[in-house]
């Protein structure tokens, strides 16, 4: 994804995906070097949010946590189904 952050903080990432369904919505999963990252787009709105989340703003924590497992279920799936690709590959050598 061209123009984009790529954020592995679970907490960090739900908090910007609540505070803006939109971003999430434009976001996506890699996995590199065994880590899971959510790729979202580097814009203004992003940038503000992160630097919110920087400054300690206060969320409702029954959304927040449910977020935060949402994307953490997320994550996991990703490296998952990256592992079963390498698995897959090296049955096929």
């Amino acid at each position: 994804m061209k123009g984009c952050l790529e954020l592995s903080d679970p907490y960090q990432i739900a908090f910007i995906f609540l505070q803006s369904p939109n971003i999430e919505n434009a976001s996506a999963y890699t996995v590199k070097n065994g880590f899971t990252y959510a790729q979202v787009p580097a814009t203004h709105e992003t940038n503000k949010i992160i630097a919110k989340f920087n400054e300690g703003a206060l969320v409702d924590a029954s959304e927040f946590t449910r977020t935060i497992k949402r994307v953490r279920g997320q994550m996991i799936q990703k490296k998952n189904e990256m592992r079963g690709n390498s698995h897959e590959n090296r049955n096929i050598s």
